[in-house]
């Protein structure tokens, strides 16, 4: 379920000051609201570990190709656990899977009313299809990754989370 937006307190952290006089004008999308404008940044940080099991997607263009859908993006951090060849083959096999699922909608209220479903069904099948990779070597690879995927679609932000990675938000005081 996505989060609440959080609420500019003073003092927090913002992009532009309320004196910056270079701040980009805002542009009018129809019905006088201002259109989401979303800047994903990513740092990774290996730790104690020999290596970095983790992987990430910064999609900024996820085209599903579909008349309804002006603008989509996708991002997703995959928190390897025991190896990272799950966080790989999440990174690598996710995308397509979810445009697959997503691209067979005629419409964008059924698509929204479905996103659990997709996302659902778009994990189960790339997790199987890791499991059954996972069973050809010997020994047996026991890697294991967390999945955290937000979904811009349009002027909405959709958030699907599987394991103990968490999204956080900050929203301008303007949205």
């Amino acid at each position: 379920m996505p989060e609440a937006p959080a609420k500019r307190k003073s003092g927090a952290l913002s992009l532009y000051d309320d004196d910056d006089e270079e701040k980009p004008p805002a542009k009018k999308a129809t019905g006088g609201l201002e259109p989401l404008q979303l800047i994903a940044v990513l740092g990774c940080r290996r730790g104690q570990r020999d290596d970095m099991q983790d992987a990430h997607l910064l999609m900024n263009t996820f085209d599903l190709e579909l008349s309804f859908v002006k603008r989509c993006a996708l991002y997703a951090i995959f928190d390897g656990h025991a190896g990272a060849r799950a966080a790989k083959f999440c990174e690598e096999h996710i995308p397509s899977t979810l445009k697959k699922k997503l691209s067979s909608y005629s419409d964008l209220t059924s698509m929204e009313k479905q996103l659990k479903r997709v996302f659902t069904e778009t994990f189960k099948s790339v997790d199987e299809r890791f499991l059954n990779e996972a069973k050809k070597h010997k020994p047996v690879w026991k890697d294991g990754t967390t999945v955290t995927c937000v979904l811009l679609l349009n002027d909405a932000l959709y958030v699907a989370n599987l394991g103990d990675s968490k999204v956080r938000s900050l929203w301008n005081e303007l949205i």
